[in-house]
């Protein structure tokens, strides 16, 4: 499978075996999909890979190269698939392409950094949450209505700048803000 690994490598920008891991192609009913493991084992630790059990319920997406399409395995529903951990700016992608190039971006510049450090005795570890770089909507973004990883952020990053309008309003309906409205007082004159 060398020719897909460099098909992978060449979509997502780069050639390193700690940022692909995560990534394989998937034979589908509609053809070959770029999938996702989103809770990839970890690789920079001896230990906790000796360690590591694959948990039976992680998520795995399926990404349309074509259109950037993203679907979770073994669900059609609508989700916003990711654990990052919780950070103060969220990042929330409704482009499979751009999700998972950001995110071997980032395992590229994890593994970069950890190589340039050069400190004897230095550990290496892997992210918490393998350097998502945050969610990504699998399926269509007006059915989902689960924004739990989004709602204590106080700030989105959005990789499409139409869907800025439709986000906060889709969060402030999770949020439960109430609505407020004049009312016509009712005024009765004494006369």
């Amino acid at each position: 499978m060398p020719a897909q690994r460099a098909a992978i490598a060449n979509f997502l920008g780069v050639d390193d075996p700690y940022a692909l891991a995560p990534f394989a192609v998937m034979q589908t009913e509609r053809g070959p999909r770029l999938a996702a493991a989103l809770s990839p084992p970890p690789l920079l630790d001896a230990n906790k890979l000796a360690a590591w059990d694959a948990n039976p319920d992680s998520d795995v997406i399926q990404i349309d190269r074509k259109t950037g399409a993203v679907m979770l395995v073994g669900d059609d529903g609508d989700w916003l698939c990711g654990e990052p951990i919780p950070r103060q700016t969220m990042g929330l992608f409704t482009d499979g392409r751009t999700y998972v190039r950001a995110w071997a971006a980032a395992r590229l510049a994890r593994i970069n950094n950890y190589r340039a450090a050069r400190v004897p005795g230095l550990l290496a570890s892997d992210a918490p949450d393998g350097d998502l770089p945050g969610f990504v909507v699998a399926g269509q973004f007006g059915r989902i209505t689960r924004w739990a990883g989004l709602l204590d952020a106080s700030l989105i990053t959005v990789d499409n700048p139409a869907m800025v309008k439709p986000l906060a309003a889709a969060l402030l309906r999770a949020k439960r803000v109430p609505k407020v409205i004049a009312a016509a007082p009712d005024i009765r004159r004494a006369a």
